[in-house]
């Protein structure tokens, strides 16, 4: 699959750019609503520190990704 190429929403490598897509690391490694929900929301953790990680239901669903 394409998870390993996949960008981490958080870490675009450019200040004050943050990613959202279902294209993104996300819990899903799939083209679907709940990837692109989820990854905006863990861009807005990245930015804001809100949402907690750990309260973004399926954040790691599946992927044994760490807060």
């Amino acid at each position: 699959g394409s998870t390993r190429y996949r960008l981490d929403p958080g870490d675009s490598k450019f200040d004050n750019l943050y990613l959202a897509g279902d294209w993104t690391l996300n819990a899903f490694n799939a083209g679907n609503v709940e990837a692109a929900t989820i990854s905006g929301l863990l861009a807005s953790n990245s930015m804001s520190g809100y949402p907690q990680r750990d309260k973004i239901v399926g954040w790691n669903f599946g992927r044994g990704l760490s807060t």
